[in-house]
């Protein structure tokens, strides 16, 4: 399946837990674990200005890994 990573992938997760909580609920057992496969997961160029904005609130916070900032870096 294909994911918009930075527009879409967290509400797909967040539905389909939803969704696992409820059928786990009508059937009386617990919520078992939850894998989510993407043959796609993508980030549109219209949205980089944004996911950049994200990334470098992020790293100004030091809620990035060094391996991000390293990434970052090279692209400036």
């Amino acid at each position: 399946r294909s994911r918009d990573l930075f527009r879409a992938w967290e509400a797909n997760v967040n539905g389909m837990i939803r969704i696992q909580k409820y059928v786990a609920d009508e059937l009386g057992v617990e919520v078992g674990h939850y894998l989510d496969f993407s043959n796609s997961l993508h980030i549109y160029g219209s949205n980089f200005p944004e996911v950049m904005d994200v990334l470098n609130r992020m790293r100004t916070r030091g809620d990035l890994p060094t391996e991000i900032i390293d990434l970052m870096n090279q692209k400036n």
